[in-house]
C-alpha cells in the first residue's frame, strides 16, 4: 500500500439522473427549479438523526457530513435525450427520455467556514444518497427513475495538497492508487484495509492523453482530474470561466451520462420485451385478435427503432471518429455499460418474439381457414338442398301430398342437420364468451 499523504482536494461533482417524464416547456422548466430547490432544502436539513450510524458510527464524521451538506450549492439541469418515447408503468404514461444533471459546488463564504480539503469521497456518499432516495419518491409522479440505480457521479478535482505540481504518469498513479481510487469510486464500502489490487483496478483506465490530466470513468462513478490552469480553458463555458471551450462538459460529461441513459432505456425496453414474452405464453394472450396481439409487440418494437436511431450516430464515430480522446471514451462508456451485449440481447428477444408472434398467426389463420370451410359446407348444403327439391318437384309429379310428405321430413332433416353444423360452428365462442364473464364477475 502506498504511504504518500498526497490528498486530492475536491472543486465540484456531477451527478447524472436518467429518466422519462411527460412534462414540456414552461411545466417541464418549472419542475426542474422546483427539484433544483428540494434537493438545496434536503441539503440544508440534513441533521445527525438522518445519518445512519450503522454505516457511519463516528459522532464526528457524522458531525463532518452535516457540516459540509449545510454548505453545498447545488444546481439542476434537464438535458433531453430522446422525444417521443412512449413507455407506460402501471397508469402513468411517459413520453420523453433524458437525464438531470446535478452540479454539486462548495458555497463561497459559505457560514460554516467549511473548506474544499474537508470535502471528502467517503463522506459525499453519504450526502448523495440522502438527496437521492428523497427526490425519488418526491418527484414519481412526475418522472421515472430507475430506483435500484444510483445517479452517475463524476467528481471534479483541480488541486491537490502538494506544493509542486504533479505529472501523473503511471507511476505516479499506481504510487497514489488509494487516494485516487477513492475519488474514482465513490460508491463503496470506503472500508481502511482494501487490498492493493483493488484500487489497482479502480485506476486502471486512464482515458486522458495528457499528464496533467486524469479521466477515469469507471461502471458508476469516476474522477476528473485538470490542474487549475486547466480547469478554466477546457472544463466548462459558464458564467465564471466564459472564455472556456466546454471541452470537458461538452465531450465527457455529457457524453458520459448519455450513455449511461441508453443503458436505461435499454432495461426498460428489456423489461417490456419480457413482459411480452411471458404474456405469448398465456391463452388469454393467443385468443386475441391477431390485430391486438401485434399491435402489443410492435409498440416493443418501436422503442427498439428509437434505440438504434440514437445509438446510430455514436456507432458511427466508434467506427470512423479521428478524435482519439472521444474515441477512446466512447468506446470505454459503451463496454462498461455493456450496451452491444445488451443490443444483441434485445435484438435476440424480439426475433423470438417474432417467430412466436407468426406461429400464432399461421395457427390463427389456420384456425380461420377451417372456418371459412364450415361456413362453405353450408352454404353447399343449402345449395344442395334447393336442387333436391327442384328434382323432387321433376320426379313426384302426380301426387301433391306425398310430395309434400317427403319434402317436410326432408326439410326437418336438413334443419336439424343446420341447427347442428352452425351449433358447432358458433357454440364454442359463445361458451368461451359467458366463461370469460363469469370469471370477470369473480
Amino acid at each position: 500500500m502506498s504511504d504518500s499523504t498526497l490528498k486530492l482536494i475536491f472543486h465540484e461533482e456531477w451527478l447524472g439522473i436518467s429518466t422519462l417524464t411527460s412534462l414540456e416547456g414552461k411545466e417541464l422548466d418549472d419542475e426542474i427549479l422546483k427539484i433544483e430547490k428540494h434537493v438545496n432544502q434536503r441539503c440544508q436539513s440534513i441533521s445527525l438523526e438522518m445519518i445512519n450510524q450503522k454505516f457511519v458510527p463516528e459522532i464526528q464524521t457524522r458531525e463532518n457530513i452535516v457540516k459540509i451538506a449545510h454548505s453545498l450549492d447545488i444546481t439542476v439541469k434537464w438535458n433531453n435525450y430522446i422525444e417521443d418515447f412512449q413507455y407506460q408503468r402501471e397508469d402513468l404514461i411517459f413520453k420523453k427520455l433524458g437525464y438531470l444533471l446535478l452540479r454539486i459546488q462548495l458555497k463561497e463564504n459559505n457560514v460554516e467556514n467549511c473548506r474544499k480539503e474537508e470535502l471528502r469521497p467517503d463522506l459525499m456518499q453519504q450526502i448523495v444518497f440522502l438527496i437521492w432516495y428523497d427526490l425519488v419518491k418526491a418527484f414519481e409522479k412526475k418522472f421515472l427513475f430507475d430506483e435500484h440505480t444510483v445517479p452517475y457521479a463524476i467528481n471534479v478535482v483541480s488541486n491537490t495538497t502538494s506544493d509542486s505540481t504533479i505529472e501523473w504518469t503511471k507511476k505516479t498513479i499506481d504510487q497514489n492508487k488509494q487516494e485516487i481510487g477513492k475519488w474514482v469510486e465513490l460508491y463503496s464500502g470506503q472500508f481502511p484495509d482494501y487490498h492493493d489490487e483493488l484500487y489497482a483496478r479502480r485506476v486502471e483506465f486512464n482515458l486522458s492523453n495528457r499528464t496533467s490530466e486524469m479521466h477515469f470513468i469507471n461502471r458508476n462513478s469516476g474522477l476528473v482530474f485538470m490542474n487549475e490552469e486547466n480547469y478554466p480553458k477546457y472544463f466548462i463555458k459558464d458564467e465564471h470561466t466564459p472564455d472556456s471551450t466546454g471541452y470537458m462538459y461538452n465531450t465527457v460529461i455529457k457524453t458520459v451520462i448519455q450513455i449511461r441513459t441508453i443503458g436505461f432505456a435499454m432495461v426498460l425496453v428489456n423489461a417490456e420485451i419480457d413482459q411480452d414474452t411471458q404474456q405469448l405464453t398465456t391463452k388469454e394472450f393467443t385468443d386475441k385478435k391477431p390485430a391486438l396481439i401485434k399491435d402489443d409487440l410492435d409498440k416493443t418494437n418501436r422503442l427498439k427503432m428509437i434505440l438504434q436511431k440514437t445509438l446510430a450516430p455514436f456507432f458511427t464515430d466508434l467506427s470512423r471518429s479521428h478524435r482519439q480522446h472521444y474515441h477512446t471514451l466512447l468506446k470505454h462508456c459503451v463496454e462498461i455499460n455493456d450496451i452491444e451485449k445488451n443490443w444483441q440481447m434485445i435484438s435476440d428477444k424480439l426475433e423470438s418474439n417474432t417467430e412466436e408472434l407468426n406461429s400464432i398467426f399461421l395457427d390463427k389463420q389456420e384456425e380461420g381457414n377451417k372456418r371459412q370451410e364450415k361456413i362453405l359446407n353450408m352454404v353447399n348444403l343449402i345449395l344442395g338442398a334447393s336442387i333436391v327439391f327442384e328434382i323432387l318437384d321433376f320426379i313426384i309429379t302426380n301426387n301433391e301430398s306425398l310430395l309434400t310428405t317427403v319434402k317436410s321430413i326432408f326439410a326437418g332433416c336438413f334443419g336439424a342437420l343446420l341447427v347442428f353444423l352452425i351449433g358447432k360452428l358458433y357454440w364454442p365462442k359463445m361458451f368461451k364468451k359467458k366463461k370469460d364473464k363469469k370469471k370477470k364477475s369473480k
